[in-house]
């Protein structure tokens, strides 16, 4: 019997401007679009956004954590 999991927002990476690489690209130089959502994960609000990467609309959560350093959620399985 399979077990089906429920989609929840998961963390996938940390980094900074420069370094921030999400779907294969650096996030910050793609034109993302904020959806006027939050998620709560681990006590920390995060504002969801999404982008259109190789025609694909992809949608993933970010909140800055330090001065220019940002954390990535992907809600997935």
């Amino acid at each position: 019997m399979k077990v089906w999991k429920n989609k929840t927002w998961q963390w996938e990476t940390t980094g900074t401007e420069k370094t921030s690489v999400l779907f294969g690209k650096q996030i910050f130089s793609t034109d993302f679009r904020a959806t006027n959502e939050t998620v709560e994960y681990k006590d920390r609000k995060y504002d969801v956004y999404t982008v259109f990467i190789d025609g694909d609309e992809k949608t993933f959560a970010m909140t800055e954590v330090s001065n220019g350093v940002y954390e990535f959620l992907l809600y997935r399985y």
